[in-house]
């Protein structure tokens, strides 16, 4: 007898294999509520610690995907073109430090 496929699971691949950015987060939080459902029904034994690994583990990937698609902060973009620092030949704020002999500070202490 073939087993039936959870619902989680084909809410997850939906959500993993989601092309269209506008549909992603949607997909995703929709597999993250099944999943969290699933998890809350699942006795915490020992024969079902490996469901409950591979359903922690479906839900960090998830958001893994969640956070890969949001943009950087808007001031890591405004620390990094005044970092002295930066690769950008372009920085006039970094060169006229290094002129001046000032001392470079790291982005995350500003």
């Amino acid at each position: 007898m073939l087993q039936e496929e959870p619902a989680w699971k084909s809410l997850y691949i939906a959500a993993i294999f989601e092309t269209d950015k506008l549909k992603l987060q949607e997909r995703v939080l929709c597999a993250r509520h099944a999943l969290l459902r699933h998890l809350r029904t699942l006795p915490d034994t020992q024969e079902r610690r490996g469901e409950r690994d591979r359903i922690e583990y479906a839900l960090a990937m998830l958001d893994l995907l969640l956070r890969a698609q949001k943009p950087p902060p808007a001031d890591a973009a405004r620390r990094l073109a005044n970092d002295p620092n930066s690769a950008s030949k372009n920085n006039k704020r970094g060169k006229i430090e290094k002129i001046r002999g000032g001392h470079s500070r790291c982005p995350v202490d500003r």
